[in-house]
């Protein structure tokens, strides 16, 4: 394994050190704007035959709905590779850009609708795209699962959800067995397309669904990724809870209200408190 540690908004002046390299596709997991798709394809262009390049469901206009950045009706069907992007770019700028100095300043540049357009469009260099979902697990800097896991660690007897929050989709992709999606796109035949990585298009879970041992319309012998991580994470921090997944559910006014049922920490259990569950 050759290691090349450069500073990626810099990646032209590496061009001789990629050439030695000598690389037949190149994945880019960081081309986060316009500017980084561009140094990308130029720096690459008579070194590599092919880009795969890592983008992300944000592109959709279902997502710029949701977020109340485009109008219209919502669409419950399930995303599809053809699906409608957003109209409107830069989903994280604000009516004024931040300063330069400001941590999040480079939020106002970020777009991969920008990015798909440049590495899909070359003229020279083939490229394919890859649209992440919600990435959870080690190494995820938003903490997805935070708010579950944290309830689990202190021991709560119940997760309370809202109607809202427990009917909510959204896809999501574990960290840790994800690689296993770009093994196609980069041995295979399929330069110049955009494909999602929950392919085939399926209808997403709900987070109540997700909650139980497995989402609705699994087969009864396969493990829920999100149910095994969160009991993993609860053994890894040494907390002995017996999560027993079993779903209840009542109703208070006109909202439904669900919780998943913990069993409390057995006695002599060390104190969920002196385990580390902080956000970073």
């Amino acid at each position: 394994m050759k290691e090349i540690l450069r500073n990626r908004d810099r990646l032209p002046e590496y061009a001789s050190d990629f050439r030695r390299l000598s690389p037949e596709v190149v994945l880019d997991m960081f081309a986060m704007n316009e500017q980084h798709a561009r140094d990308l394809m130029t720096t690459f262009t008579g070194i590599a035959r092919r880009m795969v390049v890592a983008s992300s469901v944000d592109v959709y206009w279902s997502f710029g709905r949701v977020n109340k950045l485009e109008v219209g009706e919502v669409d419950p069907s399930p995303i599809t590779e053809n699906s409608p992007l957003r109209t409107r770019l830069y989903p994280f700028r604000g009516e004024t850009l931040r300063p330069q100095d400001d941590p999040q300043s480079s939020r106002d540049h970020y777009d991969k609708i920008l990015v798909e357009r440049v590495v899909l469009n070359h003229p020279e260099l083939s490229g394919t795209v890859l649209r992440l979902p919600a990435v959870y697990g080690p190494h995820d800097p938003n903490h997805r699962m935070f708010r579950y896991l944290k309830r689990m660690l202190d021991g709560r007897e119940a997760i309370l959800l809202d109607e809202r929050e427990a009917s909510w989709r959204l896809t999501h992709g574990m960290s840790t067995p994800m690689p296993s999606h770009w093994q196609w796109p980069t041995l295979g035949p399929v330069a110049g397309s955009t494909t999602s990585a929950n392919h085939p298009p399926l209808a997403s879970p709900s987070v109540l669904d997700r909650l139980r041992k497995r989402p609705t319309g699994m087969d009864a012998s396969s493990p829920c990724p999100l149910s095994e991580y969160l009991r993993s994470c609860a053994g890894r921090a040494s907390i002995q809870l017996k999560i027993s997944w079993s779903i209840l559910a009542a109703s208070a006014k006109n909202s439904a209200m669900a919780s998943t049922s913990i069993k409390p920490r057995p006695s002599g259990a060390p104190s969920p408190g002196n385990a580390t569950t902080s956000r970073k």
